[in-house]
């Protein structure tokens, strides 16, 4: 015969009444979300620490390109006024040559003005030297003439002691030679030539 065997019934583990279940504590629960948000923090700064980065980079760049192009402009305006000095230099020395010109122009003028108002001068003085010429002239003939008329009247008075007289005052003065050599309204002959005849009337 078989042994009897006697089944034992398992009974489940069952925790100790001794063991608790410990929940965690305050001071652990504020280490950990202070160490998130430290760690929240980190990334944030990180992350600005990065965009600064790129935005440094972003500036320097814009930067270095300004530079560039402020260095082309001015490379540009040093080069354009440069052309410009020149144009001006060239354009003044051709107005310092023009006015030079225009100067030697001017003294040659004012030279030949002062030579022409010389001339003028020296025009008027000779003409105002022959009509006094001409005026003595003149007033010389008129006398002569009138004293010629004055021995013509003598001669006509038969006074001609004071003809002869007369005669020689005339030669004395230089009358005879201002005679006109042409006949008038009163004489037939010229009065040079009556002269001559008083004179061989006269035996003078």
């Amino acid at each position: 015969m078989e042994p009897e065997t006697k089944i034992v019934p398992i009974k489940p583990d069952t925790p100790k009444k001794n063991a608790k279940s410990v929940p965690p504590s305050p001071g652990f629960l504020f280490k950990y979300v202070i160490g998130l948000l430290f760690v929240a923090l980190v990334l944030v700064f990180l992350s600005y620490m990065a965009h600064m980065q790129r935005q440094s980079e972003e500036d320097w760049a814009e930067a270095q390109k300004q530079q560039t192009q402020f260095s082309v402009s001015a490379l540009q305006s040093i080069e354009k006024l440069q052309q410009e000095n020149a144009t001006l230099t060239q354009n003044a020395e051709q107005d310092a040559l023009t006015m030079s010109g225009l100067r030697a122009e001017i003294d040659a003028m004012r030279a030949a003005r002062a030579a022409l108002k010389a001339e003028l001068a020296r025009t008027e003085e000779d003409a105002k030297a022959q009509l006094a010429e001409q005026a003595a002239q003149a007033a010389e003939s008129e006398a002569a003439l009138n004293a010629f008329w004055q021995l013509e009247r003598l001669m006509a008075l038969h006074k001609y002691t004071a003809a002869r007289a007369f005669v020689a005052d005339m030669e004395a003065a230089g009358y005879p030679a201002l005679l006109p050599d042409t006949a008038s309204d009163v004489l037939d002959t010229t009065p040079r030539e009556e002269w001559d005849r008083i004179k061989d009337t006269l035996g003078v």
